[in-house]
């Protein structure tokens, strides 16, 4: 099973999603596994602060600036910016995005309207009646998400689980209205 990790920013102008998706990429390069004793194993943490390799950053770099006009699907890389018109899903892990206020899942959304809207969309709760743009509502596992400002990680270990300062720091660097969502294949 493949784990894929996106942090991601919603409504983030062009000129700055670029900035903070290049801040966070280096972010994550920086980054190494904590392990206990055996590199066979999997990793008891992530910490930040190591030697960024600069040909890689920018050979990632500029796969994601060829990439803007196309979406990403699966990302293939460790650590996969993503710029442009992009999405992030939880794949076969996703469920319905979760309403702000109440909690309830969003059974009836339909991904197809904000995939093709260039605005994000509002949506409404069938069990308390709020309506709050779909960024709003908890889309941690959803199927679906539009994005110009992403980082994926790929079979990294759940940075929230094993590294809480490496995951709220990268929500930081990625933008204003960072999301996370996470998922599996």
């Amino acid at each position: 099973m493949v784990f894929i990790q996106y942090y991601f920013a919603l409504g983030e102008p062009q000129d700055r999603a670029l900035q903070r998706v290049q801040d966070t990429t280096r972010f994550f390069l920086s980054c190494r596994k904590i392990l206990d004793g055996c590199d066979l194993l999997p990793a008891i943490g992530i910490v930040a602060g190591g030697t960024v390799d600069e040909y890689e950053y920018m050979n990632l770099m500029a796969e994601a600036v060829a990439n803007m006009s196309s979406a990403t699907e699966i990302p293939h890389n460790m650590i996969t910016p993503m710029l442009g018109f992009d999405w992030a899903s939880a794949w076969a892990r996703s469920r319905a995005p979760l309403c702000p206020r109440c909690a309830a899942p969003h059974e009836e959304f339909d991904a197809t309207t904000w995939l093709c809207s260039e605005l994000e969309v509002f949506e409404t709760c069938a069990e308390c009646d709020t309506t709050a743009l779909i960024g709003d509502w908890d889309l941690e596992r959803s199927s679906f998400a539009r994005t110009n400002c992403c980082v994926a990680l790929r079979d990294w270990p759940s940075l929230p689980q094993v590294a809480a300062e490496v995951h709220a720091h990268a929500l930081q660097l990625i933008g204003c209205r960072a999301r996370y969502l996470h998922g599996g294949l």
